[in-house]
């Protein structure tokens, strides 16, 4: 009996035993990796992994992790025997930040799995240092371009892609020292204490290699702090086309369509400067740009009013060229002095009174005392009366000068009214009744 239960005790210990080899590996997984646990630089075209046992490749498919600059990239595996080879799906980027993480249960092609732990940080590309922005240079007053250094040379159309300046503005561009310096050249000058900021990011050397992080900065464009002063304000003759000179004095009198003349300490902003104005009473006219960016005309498009005093009002938020306001506001008058157009004379019939002299009542009122009687034809009872006048005077406006032309009877009352008969214009500036 006994001896029957040790037979039956060695059957099943051999059972047991041939069962477990079959489905339980105690053997421990060991890893290796082709990068140094403590980083470094990998230049090489595939990672390798190695793994103690033969593991299978779609359970590690979905446990490796591979990133650039913190971001996640698709990975092709080749697997030799043990060895596992590791590469993104997109061209390696040189001098770019890399991490490969392994973490999660490998399943072994002899059956059962282990866990799997590993973690490695690279840069891709030769031990030959980062590409980065050594230096910048903000423009100055003789150097009126940016400037940046880097440590290796600059791949051109990578960097008008990745380079930014706001607020936009046109520039163009020139490298120096082997592509390692480059300069911005702004196609106008910097505007006065105008802020600029740029950037720099995923900027590509000429060998491939990415800039080791993005850069950033801000400067000041020209710099300005001085206020401008509304200088001058008279009136001016023109001498045709944009020619033009101050009238002298001390008062402020225009006449006919003269422009006014406007003129500042500094360069002014001309839709500032035009926005600024203000007439009172309101007159249309247009603002011209004088000899410069100091001078500004406001030419009416009307003749001043007669008789009028004008007020002129320059806003304190007039600005010149550099956003500076003129801080306080400013005004000024002036009057009208047009030139009229004066009667010279009178000549009543022919060989008749002549008067010439309209300066005052008391040598009117002589003449009249001192008249002669004016022959009248007895045929038709005319009586020609011819006056001229100061000026050429526009045709166009003869019915304007008949209406302001009237001959009334004087003594005796009931002598028949006067009627215009006839009109002749005998020269530009006379007139036959």
């Amino acid at each position: 009996m006994n001896k029957k239960l040790s037979i039956i005790y060695i059957m099943m210990y051999t059972f047991l035993v041939s069962f477990s080899c079959s489905f339980i590996d105690f053997s421990r997984l060991e890893v290796h990796c082709s990068l140094p646990e403590n980083g470094g630089y990998f230049n090489e075209a595939e990672l390798e992994v190695i793994f103690s046992l033969e593991v299978e490749a779609l359970s590690l498919q979905e446990i490796i992790v591979l990133q650039r600059n913190g971001s996640t990239v698709a990975t092709e595996l080749r697997k030799t025997g043990a060895s596992v080879f590791i590469k993104p799906t997109e061209p390696w980027q040189k001098g770019a930040s890399y991490s490969l993480g392994i973490q999660g249960d490998a399943a072994l092609v002899a059956g059962g799995s282990h866990q799997v732990r590993l973690y490695r940080r690279f840069t891709y590309g030769p031990q030959t240092g980062a590409f980065s922005l050594v230096d910048w240079k903000q423009p100055t007053e003789n150097e009126p371009s940016l400037e940046f250094q880097f440590t290796f040379p600059v791949d051109v159309p990578s960097f008008s892609k990745n380079f930014s300046l706001t607020p936009s503005i046109s520039y163009s561009y020139q490298l120096e020292d082997e592509g390692r310096r480059v300069k911005i050249i702004p196609a106008e000058e910097w505007k006065y204490n105008q802020r600029y900021s740029w950037s720099i990011q995923g900027l590509e050397s000429q060998e491939g290699f990415l800039l080791d992080k993005k850069y950033e900065g801000d400067f000041l464009g020209q710099i300005d702090t001085e206020l401008p002063v509304l200088e001058k304000i008279c009136a001016v003759h023109l001498l045709g086309g944009n020619e033009y000179f101050p009238k002298e004095g001390d008062g402020i009198t225009l006449c006919d369509k003269e422009p006014l003349l406007f003129q500042f300490s500094k360069d002014m902003d001309f839709d500032s400067v035009n926005s600024g104005l203000r007439f009172e009473p309101s007159c249309a006219g247009q603002l011209r740009r004088g000899n410069n960016n100091r001078e500004f005309l406001w030419v009416p498009e009307e003749n001043w009013s007669l008789e009028e005093e004008y007020r002129v009002v320059v806003s304190a938020e007039v600005q010149d060229l550099s956003g500076i306001s003129l801080g306080k506001q400013q005004e000024a008058y002036f009057t009208v002095d047009n030139d009229f157009l004066q009667v010279l004379s009178v000549s009543l019939g022919d060989g008749g009174t002549e008067i010439k002299d309209f300066q005052s009542p008391e040598t009117l009122q002589i003449n009249l005392q001192d008249a002669v009687p004016v022959s009248v034809q007895s045929q038709d009872s005319t009586i020609m009366t011819k006056i001229t006048f100061s000026k050429d005077f526009d045709p166009e406006g003869l019915v304007q000068a008949l209406d302001s032309i009237s001959m009334e009877v004087f003594f005796p009352l009931t002598a028949s009214y006067p009627v215009l008969e006839k009109v002749r214009v005998s020269g530009a500036s006379s007139l036959e009744l």
